[in-house]
């Protein structure tokens, strides 16, 4: 009986430490290595950071990254990283914010638009970098979708 106890007891440990490792540190490098190839494509320069600040969103079982950028530090760009497959693997979204907390339509102005060389971005300021639509998006055919690298 004690033999059985130790068993089932090492195998919740167990369970609850490749929890903690796969949801945490695992889709933090998927987070960062997303924003990095996003903030690639719309060539921003890594030396342009302000601020950039990953938080944990449990709900959705996602990363935001804040990014403030010297240029323009009144913008809160939030990217947005989805790990799930309800709404699709790696995939990232950009919103930008005013001071007032005010999502920006007009991304005419913007140093950096949510989506790079693509004139044909929703209303909401909205950009997927991804491999396939997440479900959420539905069918909109005005969000910008961009094949990436996670192939591997």
């Amino acid at each position: 009986m004690k033999r059985f106890l130790f068993v089932a007891l090492f195998c919740v440990i167990l369970s609850l430490a490749g929890w903690l490792v796969f949801s945490f540190p695992y889709q933090r490098h998927y987070a960062e290595r997303t924003f990095e190839a996003y903030t690639q494509l719309q060539g921003v320069d890594p030396d342009s950071f302000l601020s950039v600040t990953y938080r944990k969103e449990y709900t959705q079982n996602s990363y935001y990254v804040v990014v403030r950028y010297k240029e323009a530090p009144e913008l809160r760009y939030q990217y947005q990283y989805f790990f799930k497959k309800r709404w699709g693997h790696h995939a990232m979204m950009l919103i930008v914010y005013d001071e007032e907390n005010s999502e920006i339509t007009n991304h005419s102005s913007l140093i950096y638009p949510p989506s790079p060389g693509n004139s044909h971005s929703s209303p909401q300021n909205k950009c997927i970098i991804k491999g396939r639509t997440p479900s959420f998006m539905g069918a909109r055919p005005f969000c910008f979708v961009l094949s990436l690298f996670h192939q591997a």
